[in-house]
């Protein structure tokens, strides 16, 4: 088998009413299941919607709370925050954890709160979800650019060890941060849009850029993303994965499932995390090698880790 790292799930915003450790009907993700699916490092993402009545950041710090109990009273979980705390997960039996942002809303426009983010954590981060923000333009609302504050706040993301996610942001927010990143950035839980054409999806251009900034993109499970058709299955998300690698290498495309954030609408044969060696073999049957699906699974991600993490 080939261990999996995972650059997306919103399983946090469940955790307070659903059991992490046993799995619930009501989740996608639990430990069995990652163990199971031979999951070695999961993404966990924190969301706030913007309408959260000014209490943005209030509302993120419930749910890295939630984060913190998880890794603090799981043993089977390593909270992943450095370099250092790669190669003792890779030393060990346990599965990472890494806590990221999703959408810059939670800064509520104060830095200050970026660094608070990352003293607790947070080591990758998205400058907006679907909306518009201070920082910049969202993918679902307009084609605003990334502000003064925005470009501010990459900065700091290279500066501090953040990895860069340009999943959910404008088009020109891309382009402004392709322009200002000196280091790999991703695309934690986007396709490709020459598969399918959803807005959330990256054209041939954004993969070029992403390419030439040595990241990656991790391929989204929401059918949606997938197809025009609303359903979906595990070639869906092969095809995805195939026209990446052959467009700009297999060196850049990864796993961003987006468990629990599609509302239980997966592909078939890949309803939560113990499936994922279903992608493997999948791929094995299409006569990949298994270097080459090594790297879809893991050894992407763990290069990018290797280089922006300090």
């Amino acid at each position: 088998m080939s261990y999996i790292i995972d650059t997306h799930c919103d399983t946090l915003a469940l955790l307070n009413k659903n059991n992490f450790l046993c799995g619930s009907s009501n989740m996608n993700l639990s430990l069995p299941r990652l163990i199971r699916g031979d999951v070695k490092l999961q993404c966990f993402a924190v969301c706030v919607h913007p309408d959260s009545n000014g209490k943005c950041f209030y509302d993120g710090m419930k749910l890295i709370n939630e984060y913190d109990k998880l890794t603090s009273n799981t043993h089977m979980l390593m909270s992943i925050k450095n370099k250092g705390d790669i190669k003792e997960l890779l030393a060990s039996d346990k599965i990472g954890a890494m806590l990221t942002v999703e959408g810059g809303d939670m800064l509520e426009g104060n830095k200050d709160n970026f660094d608070i983010l990352f003293e607790k954590g947070m080591r990758m981060f998205s400058p907006t979800w679907n909306n518009s923000n201070c920082l910049c333009g969202g993918i679902g609302e307009n084609s605003d650019g990334l502000t003064d504050f925005g470009k501010e706040i990459l900065l700091r993301c290279e500066e501090k060890g953040v990895i860069i996610d340009v999943s959910h942001i404008s088009e020109k927010g891309f382009w402004d941060t392709a322009e200002l990143a000196s280091k790999p950035f991703i695309a934690s839980h986007s396709n490709a849009k020459s598969v399918c054409s959803n807005k959330r999806n990256l054209d041939n251009k954004q993969l070029e850029a992403i390419k030439a900034h040595s990241g990656c993109v991790g391929v989204n499970f929401y059918p949606p993303f997938l197809n025009n058709s609303g359903k979906a299955s595990t070639d869906d998300i092969i095809r995805h994965i195939e026209y990446i690698a052959s467009y700009i290498g297999i060196e850049y495309v990864s796993i961003g499932s987006d468990f629990d954030g599609v509302e239980n609408d997966l592909p078939k044969g890949m309803e939560h995390p113990g499936k994922l060696q279903n992608l493997c073999e999948r791929l094995r049957k299409l006569n990949y090698s298994e270097s080459d699906i090594d790297l879809v699974c893991h050894g992407n991600m763990l290069r990018i880790m290797n280089c922006v993490l300090k």
